[in-house]
């Protein structure tokens, strides 16, 4: 029996969150900002569907199309600045996403390897990119040694 439990927390939570989202993106009328509601409720889409089909499915493909949905989310939310303006809060949302992710032990340990140095490069380059953080000042040691590598 293969066990796919992070989806299954995945699914419950993105499930939950999915009518709130939608909700403020309806009540956003802003047009300047409007491409952010509707890329994080198409994420969060994304996420609900493939989650609840790797469950049930208990298939490893509909997972990973699962987990790209969920840090793409996560990323969306941070670039956007929506529905959280002014925050850039990616690094701990990827933590805990990878920590959701790590009970999905259906997974080999190359698959979590690849999956988790992927989204936390993807994480890292959100959060240098955005304004909102200094290298210097926001980031640990490691990752400026890293930056000027």
């Amino acid at each position: 029996m293969v066990h796919l439990y992070g989806d299954l927390v995945n699914g419950v939570s993105f499930t939950a969150a999915l009518p709130f989202y939608i909700y403020m993106a309806w009540q956003d009328e802003d047009p300047v900002v409007q491409h952010g509601p509707l890329s994080v409720c198409g994420c969060f889409v994304w996420t609900v569907l493939f989650a609840w089909l790797s469950y049930t499915k208990q298939s490893v493909d509909y997972s990973l199309l699962s987990y790209s949905g969920s840090i793409a989310a996560l990323i969306t939310i941070n670039v956007c600045q929506w529905p959280h303006p002014g925050q850039c809060t990616v690094i701990p949302q990827l933590l805990w996403q990878l920590l959701i992710n790590s009970a999905n032990t259906a997974w080999s340990f190359r698959i979590m390897l690849v999956t988790g140095f992927l989204a936390f490069c993807a994480a890292i380059g959100v959060a240098a990119q955005s304004h909102l953080t200094t290298v210097g000042k926001d980031f640990p040691a490691m990752f400026v040694t890293f930056g000027t590598l």
